[in-house]
């Protein structure tokens, strides 16, 4: 057998261990034997009563939601390596991360990355325990959705060398942004040369206290920052010369921008710094000199 077909022993909540021969049973464990190479979608989503995954070494492929919704999951681990409790050591020889691989899966609390990760699936960590999570710079774009509606993340890192958040085509109408209604994130590291800040990015994040725009940023996209209500400050660099309607709606008076700005890109910008919005605190910096306006 080299392969696990799609939805194998899905929604069977009662499994609890998979051995074969030449392996102890145990309880709770699943272990499957070399020649696996690959798990299809779905393999093993909803059996709610296994406690960890053993991979073979040989394996090369791993499907989407392959172990979602299995809320018992403790570990998954490659056969060799030593399990650590709550913990994914997702295979070096597997650089993409299936979507929605793990989600459901309230006991994980880690997510240990393969060296060189070039891909990380929608909701590949939603529903888990992982309350921090560090983007590396092997990956050129974060997909969209990546981890949208994360209700667990606290805090997430965007590593030097990460190319772009998701860029919404021409033609198109996102639903989602990459960070968008993660509830209780509060804390966004950016130090990715971003020059975008695409559409919705971080709407409904209602929680975020923390985030820096580097001054590779040129442009933040429409409703990037609506409903971000507990930022009490934001600092715009000059480098922003594009900003879309709609960013900072239900923001209020106890709230901050601080707009590093040139005649340039004030003259482009500030129209969007009216209407739509609430009441709320802007300071316009030129050459250090601050002119306090509410808008």
């Amino acid at each position: 057998m080299t392969c696990l077909s799609i939805n194998a022993f899905k929604g069977c909540v009662n499994l609890t261990t998979v051995y074969y021969n030449g392996t102890e049973r145990e309880e709770g464990v699943v272990k499957l034997p070399e020649g696996v190479t690959t798990i299809e979608s779905g393999a093993f989503s909803g059996c709610e009563s296994v406690k960890s995954i053993v991979l073979p070494a040989g394996i090369t492929e791993i499907g989407t939601s392959a172990f979602a919704g299995c809320a018992n999951l403790e570990s998954i681990y490659t056969a060799g390596e030593q399990a650590k409790v709550g913990t994914v050591k997702w295979p070096n020889v597997i650089k993409d991360i299936p979507a929605s691989v793990v989600e459901g899966c309230a006991k994980i609390t880690e997510f240990a990355l393969p060296e060189n990760v070039e891909n990380l699936g929608e909701r590949f960590i939603n529903g888990t325990g992982i309350t921090e999570f560090t983007v590396p710079g092997t990956i050129e774009s974060l997909n969209i959705g990546v981890f949208d509606g994360n209700m667990s993340l606290k805090k997430v890192t965007l590593e030097k060398g990460l190319g772009s958040l998701y860029i919404p085509g021409e033609y198109e109408s996102p639903k989602a942004g990459t960070f968008s209604g993660c509830e209780n994130l509060e804390t966004i590291v950016i130090n990715a040369d971003l020059t975008v800040i695409p559409a919705l990015t971080f709407r409904y994040c209602h929680n975020l206290k923390t985030v820096n725009i580097p001054d590779t940023v040129t442009e933040i996209g429409s409703n990037a920052f609506d409903e971000c209500t507990s930022l009490t400050e934001l600092f715009i660099p000059k480098s922003v010369i594009s900003i879309s309607s709609g960013q900072f709606n239900k923001w209020n008076e106890t709230q901050t921008i601080k707009f590093e700005a040139s005649a340039a890109n004030v003259a482009r910008t500030c129209n969007n710094f009216s209407g739509a919005w609430v009441t709320v605190n802007l300071n316009v910096l030129f050459n250090q000199e601050r002119t306090t306006a509410k808008a």
